[in-house]
């Protein structure tokens, strides 16, 4: 049998046994023209499978990312399947983003990748990545730092992106391409050692090469014991995830008993590295555990110890003072909208903290939503005299890292409503209420 029909064989058992395509769905192609991915076209037509091919121009290197592009539309005009292709200015892109070329590649690509699938419904996107690629990656991954994910290299599916050739080397992708007599375009970028993960490529692999000359086959064994390690903590993080955490309306609830294991910043890691925390966080927040109050930052979040668990909340840093002038319907705060109303009695209190029924003829116009400020004083609901802010949030508990992220609505002088918790109780609905005003507020959560 030629290697045609064996990597043709190897590529349907691969494609099958990983469940990568379901019968009936109609594949996009992510195409480049290099040797890797012409194979990868050539394999699903091969294997009669429906597809279409995207090529994106970076246009990065002048002539030759053209030529990369006239080759690649005879290719799907060869074959008579649909061709895309998106023009970049990728320098531009990066220089303003202050991001390195590369990334700024990738988060293009696949952000036209995806429109391109939802707008044409194709089911799946197939890229090229092969053996070697998934090898240097965990290379790479280990040499900067990482946990599990980082080290099995890649998968197979990831949602909807399935990489169909990870049972391939390069240099059998290199035979395959000259007994099928396939034309593709070779990018000299990707021999340069100025690029980190070429470095790997260039110098480390062929060391390791030295030490065990079938050094991909037996990492991907490595990879694929990895994979199902992962797969066993993942599923060890669903059974902690569901017992330690609450998450409402925005806000994250850790139980601190997730702390109490000896491994449990790592658990802790395991919880919270979505939203840009560290394992070095997650040391020092295990150790914080006495202290209420201790806080923790990334890009993005918020981390407080406080009393029995560690609250998570997104930075606001999006929230805008605003005025709500009389008639006034609907007014945007950035991350939290007001929408307004003013309502004829009789009316059936709706007991919601998102929703104020006020006293229309008490309000003076405009009101204002502002953050409350340090010594403030109003009169909640159902009490007779004024309480702090300050004072009143302790009684409801409000965890330290949210007490800056509410609001108040003013008017004139007064806090009528300390928003989502409690109206003012002199501005409340009574007997003789001739005009209800009814505000409600949404906001954007975690």
């Amino acid at each position: 049998m030629s290697y045609f029909y064996i990597m043709l064989e190897r590529f349907n058992e691969y494609r099958l046994r990983r469940d990568l395509i379901k019968k009936g769905e109609v594949t996009l192609l992510a195409v480049s023209g290099g040797v890797d991915s012409v194979c990868l076209v050539h394999l699903f037509a091969a294997a009669r499978l429906p597809f279409a091919i995207a090529h994106c121009n970076f246009q990065l290197r002048g002539e030759a990312s053209d030529a990369d592009e006239q080759l690649v539309k005879a290719l799907a005009a060869e074959l008579g399947v649909p061709f895309y292709v998106k023009h970049f200015e990728t320098e531009h892109v990066a220089a303003a983003q202050q991001v390195s070329i590369q990334m700024a590649a990738r988060e293009l690509r696949y952000r036209w990748f995806q429109e391109l699938m939802e707008a044409e419904k194709y089911q799946k996107l197939a890229t090229a990545h092969h053996l070697n690629d998934s090898v240097e990656t965990s290379l790479f991954n280990l040499a900067k730092g990482t946990g599990i994910a980082g080290l099995r290299g890649m998968l197979p599916k990831t949602n909807t992106v399935i990489r169909p050739m990870l049972f391939a080397t390069k240099p059998e992708i290199y035979d395959y391409a000259r007994e099928a007599r396939l034309r593709w375009r070779e990018d000299v970028s990707n021999e340069s050692l100025k690029y980190q993960r070429n470095f790997v490529r260039g110098k480390i692999v062929p060391l390791l090469h030295e030490i065990n000359p079938a050094f991909e086959s037996t990492f991907h064994e490595t990879m694929d014991r990895l994979a199902l390690a992962e797969a066993a903590l993942k599923q060890h993080l669903a059974a902690v995830e569901e017992k330690y955490v609450t998450k409402n309306e925005g806000v994250i609830s850790i139980d601190l008993e997730v702390l109490q294991s000896a491994h449990g910043y790592t658990l802790l890691f395991e919880l919270i590295r979505e939203y840009g925390f560290s394992l070095r966080q997650c040391k020092d927040i295990s150790k914080s555990v006495a202290h209420s109050g201790s806080r923790f930052l990334s890009a993005g979040y918020i981390l407080v110890k406080d009393r029995t668990h560690l609250i998570l909340t997104r930075k606001d840093s999006d929230r805008r003072e605003v005025l709500i002038n009389e008639g006034d319907a609907t007014v945007d705060a950035g991350s939290s909208s007001f929408f307004c109303e003013t309502l004829q009695p009789p009316l059936t209190l709706n007991g919601t903290p998102e929703i104020a029924m006020l006293d229309r003829d008490k309000l003076q116009f405009p009101l204002q939503v502002r953050d409350w400020r340090p010594g403030e004083r109003f009169v909640p609901l159902g009490m007779k005299g004024k309480k702090k802010i300050s004072d009143f949030m302790i009684d409801c508990k409000i965890p330290l890292n949210l007490k800056s992220s509410y609001q108040v609505l003013t008017s004139g002088e007064e806090i009528v409503w300390l928003i989502g918790l409690r109206i003012d109780d002199r501005y409340k609905l009574r007997a003789d209420t001739a005009r209800i005003f009814k505000i409600k507020v949404t906001k954007d959560h975690v």
